[in-house]
């Protein structure tokens, strides 16, 4: 699959191509241009390779400077952050900072801090209120380009406070969601530039929910 653009920015374009023997290996393509790369399993149980994944704006939108694009990405501890991680790796040569729930997390990409934010739900009001201030904080703070989360609740409001500053999103649902889309997916559908499944039958042209293959 092509680089997709969405107003001067290329946010996950997919190809599928074995370039690397090892799972979350990184690899090289030969390209020029900053490209991002990460190995995973897709359904079928072969290689997805990822090499055009990332966020690579226009000279025109970027004022031509060249800069690395900042990525903010976002999730709980648990699941979320694992498949996270196996993500982080095709952002390795972009400006990354994450944002969990959990303390001693180790960044998956060298460099890169991990910022704790506190853990909240539709039920727990109070601690979602700070919640919610830290990450408006930490993404006005960091100003990404794009925000990337795999959930849940926290990463929801990532992606809901980030477009609302007018920032490109991405949402990939768990892989643990075989029946349906989470219901923080369901509510950050409108909020995203790309939404994403991880099971072909729940992918839907009409919603614009894509299917690229499993991140494990």
């Amino acid at each position: 699959m092509i680089i997709t653009a969405i107003d001067g920015v290329a946010i996950l374009g997919l190809h599928n191509r074995e370039c690397a023997a090892q799972l979350g290996r990184q690899c090289d393509c030969g390209s020029n241009n900053r490209k991002a790369k990460f190995v995973g399993k897709d359904a079928g149980g072969s290689i997805l390779h990822n090499g055009a994944v990332g966020v690579t704006k226009s000279a025109s939108s970027n004022g031509g400077t060249g800069s690395r694009q900042r990525v903010l990405l976002v999730a709980s501890a648990g699941g979320h952050w694992i498949e996270l991680a196996r993500l982080a790796r095709a952002f390795c040569d972009l400006d990354c900072c994450f944002l969990s729930t959990a303390s001693g997390l180790k960044s998956p990409v060298d460099g890169a801090e991990v910022i704790v934010i506190p853990d909240f739900s539709r039920h727990s009001l109070f601690v979602g209120l700070g919640g919610l201030f830290q990450l408006y904080r930490e993404i006005r703070r960091f100003d990404p380009d794009v925000v990337i989360s795999t959930g849940a609740a926290p990463g929801a409001f990532a992606i809901v406070l980030a477009k609302l500053r007018g920032t490109h999103t991405v949402w990939i649902d768990s892989l643990a969601n075989y029946d349906g889309l989470s219901l923080s997916a369901r509510a950050v559908r409108p909020f995203c530039d790309r939404m994403i499944t991880q099971w072909p039958h729940l992918a839907s042209r009409r919603k614009r929910i894509k299917c690229w293959g499993r991140i494990i």
